[in-house]
């Protein structure tokens, strides 16, 4: 199974690597490497390398399609020759993508599974934030949540650091105005 994640929210993107590793990780071998750096032998050499105590590979592979990585050319030519065994996992992992370079268009057709984690527009990150407060249990009224996400704005680890503040300074109290402007930087 080969996926690639890629975006600019890397709180969202941590999180859904996160989730696949965690659903999908028993059994492997789990590897990560640098893919700004990585040669096609080195990325032969993780996939095809099975250890004594493992015949699966759970490999993920960060950096490769970044705007600065050096390994492109080689991985491209590897990634068009790639027959991939569907018991292992590969997982192309990247914060920035040129979705013009070939890199970027190679491993999006070559995944099994591609999710893009661009940030998010406003009507989207009220609805993850929404979500998050219900989550975290937070009680907040629809006059201060209006305010808390302007204040917020599109950054989701901003966010989650400060819904986590506002939860531990409230507890199950309803967050009023104030506590916004006291607590929220944004």
């Amino acid at each position: 199974m080969i996926y690639f994640l890629y975006g600019s929210d890397t709180y969202r993107s941590r999180g859904k690597l996160k989730e696949l590793v965690q659903k999908n990780s028993d059994g492997f071998n789990v590897q990560k490497i640098d893919g700004s750096k990585i040669s096609t032998d080195e990325l032969n050499k993780n996939i095809a390398t099975n250890d004594l105590f493992s015949q699966k590979k759970f490999l993920i592979v960060e950096g490769v399609a970044s705007k600065d990585s050096k390994a492109k050319e080689d991985v491209v030519d590897f990634l068009r020759n790639l027959e991939f065994d569907n018991s292992s996992f590969l997982i192309f992992y990247d914060a920035q993508v040129d979705k013009r370079s070939v890199t970027f268009k190679v491993l999006n057709k070559k995944a099994d599974e591609a999710h893009a984690f661009d940030e998010l527009k406003p009507a989207e990150m009220d609805v993850w934030l929404q979500n998050q407060i219900k989550h975290i249990g937070l009680n907040i009224n629809n006059e201060n949540f209006k305010k808390l996400a302007i204040s917020l704005g599109s950054d989701t680890w901003l966010a989650i650091g400060e819904l986590g503040k506002l939860k531990a300074y409230k507890g199950d109290v309803e967050v009023a105005y104030e506590d916004i402007d006291l607590l929220v930087r944004g």
